[in-house]
């Protein structure tokens, strides 16, 4: 498509010969400042979403809006102000010290993906998943790749299956995930209920923790009530 007559082509990217480069990308809390170099202007602006894939998402986007002749620093301020979308790394609240953000991953790569992406913004603190089956099919087909995708947080809860739209499968629990996240050291334990999550969650957690609600089930509904336990 690059040959074809009258294409503009503008790369992105982290390397020197980048049309829009990536200079630096610096993690701030549960934000990142990043700096793009283009036309031998360097523009600084905020990503209020963690994570160097949504960094990367947002200069490509500020690299759309000024080959259509919206002024970068302009870009930049609007990149500021977008909040993400719902259960995507979203922001829940603050309690005591205590950050809890909800995720909708619930496959193991995007498990991984976001407890990377949290990792670079944790400024210290553990990163404490509670993380929610979704199926009894996919646990069946995945559960030790969501047991190793577990091994990046420092320690999780992990909640039975939801079931959606399945039946139970014999011999399908949440267990299999368990095993296979402490058989390769994690510090894990399984929770039947959700209603004692708040309790558990509040007796692990430390200010500057953050508190990860995983899962594509009901376990978003989990952190207004881990935040209120924790302010108590």
């Amino acid at each position: 498509m690059a040959g074809r007559e009258g294409l503009n082509v503008v790369t992105v990217g982290e390397r020197e010969g980048a049309d829009v480069r990536i200079a630096r990308i610096t993690p701030r809390g549960t934000t990142s400042e990043v700096s793009v170099v283009a036309g031998g202007t360097e523009t600084v602006f905020t990503v209020s979403v963690p994570g160097r894939h949504y960094a990367h998402n947002a200069v490509a986007a500020l690299a759309a809006a000024t080959a259509l002749g919206v002024p970068a620093d302009d870009m930049g301020r609007a990149l500021g102000a977008y909040t993400g979308v719902r259960r995507r790394l979203q922001l829940k609240g603050e309690a005591k010290g205590v950050q809890v953000i909800d995720s909708y991953a619930h496959h193991p790569t995007e498990i991984a993906a976001d407890l990377e992406a949290i990792r670079g913004h944790a400024d210290g603190g553990r990163i404490l998943v509670v993380f929610q089956p979704h199926l009894f099919s996919r646990t069946q087909q995945l559960a030790d790749e969501m047991g190793q995708a577990l091994t990046l947080a420092d320690a999780s809860v992990v909640l039975d299956i939801y079931p959606a739209r399945e039946d139970p499968v014999p011999g399908v629990t949440s267990a299999l995930i368990v095993d296979a996240a402490a058989a390769r050291g994690a510090d894990v334990r399984a929770v039947h209920g959700m209603e004692t999550v708040p309790e558990v969650v509040a007796g692990m957690a430390a200010p500057g923790d953050l508190v990860l609600t995983m899962g594509a089930g009901d376990v978003t509904d989990l952190g207004p009530r881990i935040l209120a336990r924790l302010q108590d």
